[in-house]
C-alpha cells in the first residue's frame, strides 16, 4: 500500500469544520431546486446560525442576517446574474425573504438588505422519515464509539486555551457597537485572547482622542471593502494614523505663532529684511513730503542748507530732525516764513 497517502486513522483526534445541508432539500418537495440554490441555502444557514449566536434580531424577534450577492459569487465561483436567479428560486419556495432597508442620507448610499432565512414546508410523510433514520444513526454512532474506544492507544492530550472574541474584553459601549457592526457585515475577528485583549485597550484609548463621526466614516469604509481580512486591527491603524495628523496640524499651529508680523503675514525667524521690496517715491513725491513736515507751500523755497542736498537726503534730514529732541545741539529745521 502507498504509504505516502494521509490515511484517516482509529487513532487520529482530527477536527475539522463542517457546514450543515439538510436532508429535506432532496424531498420530492425541492426535487426541482436547482443545485446551486441548495448549496446557497447551505451557507445562508451557517449565516442564520451566526446571527442566532449574536443575537441579530429585529422588533419582532426574527432573526435576520446580511450577506452580500458579492459573498455568494466567491463562495459559489458564479457571476451576480446567477446569484440573483438563486435568490430568486429561494424566494419562490418560501424558503428565504428579502428586506430592502432603503437609502441611508448620512452615508449616501444603499443600506445592505436583511435576509431572513424561512423554514421549509414538510409533510407528515418526511417528518416519520426523519425520525426513523435519526434513531438508527444514534444507534450506529453508539456502535462507532464502542469500536473506537476498542482501539484507542494512550495518547497523552494537550488542552487548548479557550479562544474569545475581542468584545469579551470591551468595556466602552461604542466599540461594542462598532465591533457588532463588523459581526453582522461578516468580517472575520480576532479570536486569539492576548491579542484580542491589546486590540480592545487600544480602541478604547483611540475611541477618546478621535471624533465619534470621524471613527464612523472609517468603519463605513471598511465595512464596505471587501478586501480586509481583520477589521478591528485596520481601524486600530486608520485611528492612530489619524491621531497622528492631527497632533502635527496642532504643534503646526503653534510654529505658526511664534512666527513674527511683515505685511499682516507670518514670517520664519531669520528672514532676510534688506530682500524685502520697499515702496519707492520720485523725487517730486519727496519733495511734497518734505514741504508738508516743513509746513512749506508749494511755491516756497527750501533754506538754503536744504537746497544743496538731493531730494532723498533732503527728506531723510528733515525727518530724522523731526524726531530728534530740541536740544541746544540740535532744534530741528523750522519754516523761514
Amino acid at each position: 500500500m502507498n504509504t505516502n497517502l494521509n490515511f484517516y486513522q482509529v487513532t487520529n483526534e482530527y477536527q475539522e469544520t463542517y457546514y450543515q445541508f439538510p436532508k429535506w432539500l432532496f424531498d420530492d418537495a425541492y426535487k426541482d431546486l436547482s443545485m446551486y440554490a441548495k448549496t446557497a441555502y447551505m451557507l445562508l444557514k451557517n449565516q442564520n446560525q451566526l446571527a442566532i449566536k449574536n443575537h441579530w434580531f429585529d422588533a419582532d424577534g426574527r432573526i435576520f442576517f446580511t450577506f452580500t450577492n458579492k459573498h455568494l459569487m466567491e463562495k459559489l465561483n458564479i457571476c451576480e446574474s446567477t446569484v440573483s436567479k438563486i435568490k430568486k428560486e429561494l424566494i419562490k419556495y418560501k424558503l428565504l425573504f428579502v428586506k430592502k432597508m432603503g437609502f441611508d442620507r448620512t452615508s449616501g448610499r444603499n443600506l445592505p438588505s436583511r435576509l431572513y432565512l424561512l423554514k421549509p414546508t414538510l409533510d407528515v410523510e418526511y417528518v416519520y422519515r426523519a425520525a426513523k433514520t435519526k434513531e438508527k444513526s444514534k444507534t450506529d454512532k453508539n456502535d462507532a464509539k464502542s469500536n473506537v474506544a476498542n482501539h484507542k492507544v494512550d495518547e497523552q492530550k494537550t488542552s487548548k486555551p479557550e479562544k474569545k472574541k475581542i468584545k469579551n474584553y470591551v468595556t466602552d459601549s461604542y466599540i461594542i457597537s462598532i465591533i457588532n457592526q463588523f459581526d453582522m457585515a461578516n468580517k472575520p475577528m480576532i479570536y486569539i485572547s492576548k491579542q484580542a485583549k491589546m486590540q480592545a485597550k487600544k480602541l478604547s484609548e483611540l475611541a477618546t482622542k478621535v471624533e465619534h463621526s470621524k471613527i464612523d466614516k472609517i468603519v463605513q469604509k471598511i465595512i464596505d471593502n471587501e478586501t480586509i481580512s481583520d477589521a478591528p486591527a485596520y481601524l486600530i491603524k486608520a485611528l492612530e494614523q489619524l491621531v497622528k495628523v492631527t497632533g502635527n496640524t496642532k504643534k503646526q499651529k503653534r510654529q505658526e505663532k511664534s512666527k513674527p508680523i511683515y505685511g499682516h503675514k507670518r514670517v520664519e525667524k531669520g528672514t532676510d529684511w534688506s530682500k524685502k521690496k520697499a515702496k519707492t517715491y520720485s523725487d517730486e513725491e519727496l519733495d511734497v513730503k518734505t514741504r508738508d513736515l516743513l509746513n512749506l507751500g508749494e511755491t516756497e523755497k527750501f533754506p538754503d542748507s536744504l537746497a544743496k542736498l538731493t531730494p532723498g537726503e533732503r527728506f531723510m534730514t528733515v525727518l530724522k530732525n523731526c524726531f530728534s529732541p530740541l536740544t541746544n545741539k540740535g532744534e530741528g529745521y523750522v519754516s523761514t516764513v
